[in-house]
């Protein structure tokens, strides 16, 4: 029989004491071309109502790009929670955005200002080269007043900080800078 003890611990028949909780299965590594699915928000409507309700908003479908893999999962989980974007991959360096949005084909770039190898800054041009249409967005731990006037000039459509990011924030640049729909 296994008990709950103290502080969230189970004690097994023989002696064994585990925590509790499982640790969760680590999730898709940096660098796939698609992230672990979520059926309830990524397999959802192709495209939900408009702000305005005049016509039909279609989830972009959004790359994400930061060299480390725990803040990778919290992006993850940031576009799951957002009503207008689709995660589509996920990368650790610019270099790996550029193979990635060949096959990919993202909207939306969510990249990291400051990667090892090719970062934000220098990917931001070469994505935008191949890509004129995709919303390019640099985050980064620093004000983006505290980045220096490469950044500020790199071609990206916003510059954010990374502890502001919020799931409405997101939604808002995506309808400000989104490419006008067709008719």
């Amino acid at each position: 029989m296994t008990l709950p003890g103290r502080h969230g611990r189970r004690h097994h028949p023989e002696g064994v004491t585990t925590s509790a909780f499982r640790t969760p299965t680590p999730g898709p590594r940096a660098g796939t071309l698609a992230a672990a699915r979520h059926p309830r928000h990524d397999d959802a409507v192709p495209s939900v109502a408009s702000r305005d309700g005049l016509y039909p908003v279609p989830r972009a479908r959004v790359l994400t790009v930061d060299d480390h893999e725990p803040f990778l999962g919290a992006l993850r989980i940031l576009v799951r929670r957002t009503e207008l974007l689709r995660l589509v991959g996920e990368a650790a360096s610019g270099e790996r955005a550029l193979e990635l949005a060949e096959h990919c084909r993202p909207e939306f770039i969510l990249m990291d200002v400051h990667m090892p190898g090719m970062g934000g800054v220098a990917a931001t041009p070469a994505l935008k080269d191949r890509h004129p249409s995709a919303v390019v967005a640099l985050i980064s731990t620093m004000p983006p007043e505290e980045l220096s006037q490469q950044a500020l000039a790199c071609g990206a459509e916003e510059i954010l900080w990374k502890s502001n990011l919020r799931p409405a924030l997101l939604d808002a640049i995506w309808l400000r800078h989104r490419p006008p729909p067709t008719a």
